[in-house]
């Protein structure tokens, strides 16, 4: 929590104390990539001299280089590089730290280490074609223009591509925007998993008690989840305010 909070003076005390550098959350993630995630740029430091690992997976098999790229962020992707890490290792999708990159700096950094604009990931995407969105929405597309469930971008990318998410947060997408069937991002994040979008969209203000045309809000689809997961994503929902008492019309 410290890490992601980017809370150094707590995190030093910890570390002091004798806390576990290398421990995981329940995604698995280090320390060191939840400070490269949301960037935390004095905790990731505190982190990296106390000698945390800078390529631990987590259970997207993501590294902190991953995190890093993913919020542009020039000066955490210099430090993972220069300690070695590797900037091709793919993650259980096959995306590569390149193909997570979003921003104004950081980009220069991983080509001339060699990351590769045409390394497909496993549904054949290139990183090439990620930044296409960022190039649509630089030219005017329209930012909630919606398939043909009234899905928009946003609803769609909340199931996973926290980057994109906060892209179009960034460039104005309407955070309560339903579709067809009543559902809002966050309640689609909710069903996904999607434990840094559900933060992002509450960060942002999403309303935790919106509900559907059946009146499920999005702990009621969090807790559809089955096993682990669903626990998880439920628990976050429930740590930010989310009543285990609102009714929905399943019931």
């Amino acid at each position: 929590m410290a890490a992601r909070e980017g809370d150094s003076a707590m995190l030093r005390l910890l570390l002091e104390k004798g806390a576990d550098i290398h421990s995981r959350d329940n995604r698995d993630t280090s320390p060191l990539s939840q400070a490269a995630q949301y960037g935390r740029e004095e905790a990731f430091q505190v982190l990296l001299e106390s000698g945390a690992s800078i390529d631990p997976l987590d259970s997207e098999g993501r590294n902190s280089l991953s995190y890093a790229a993913s919020r542009g962020e020039d000066y955490l992707i210099r430090r993972l590089l220069e300690k070695g890490i590797d900037v091709h290792s793919p993650d259980n999708n096959g995306r590569t730290s390149l193909s997570w990159w979003y921003g104004t700096s950081g980009i220069s950094v991983l080509l001339d280490r060699g990351a590769d604009l045409d390394l497909p990931n496993k549904n054949g995407r290139t990183p090439l074609s990620w930044f296409a969105v960022l190039f649509c929405l630089e030219r005017g597309s329209d930012i909630e223009s919606p398939n043909n469930d009234d899905r928009t971008l946003l609803s769609l990318a909340t199931c996973g591509d926290w980057a994109i998410s906060e892209l179009l947060l960034e460039r104005g997408a309407e955070i309560e925007l339903k579709d067809e069937n009543g559902r809002t991002p966050l309640s689609w994040a909710a069903e996904s998993g999607s434990e840094a979008s559900l933060h992002l969209l509450l960060d942002n203000g999403a309303d935790i008690l919106s509900s559907d045309i059946n009146g499920r809000t999005p702990l009621s689809w969090a807790a559809s989840r089955p096993g682990p997961a669903g626990m998880d994503v439920s628990g976050v929902l429930l740590e930010r305010g989310a009543d285990v008492h609102f009714p929905d019309i399943n019931e």
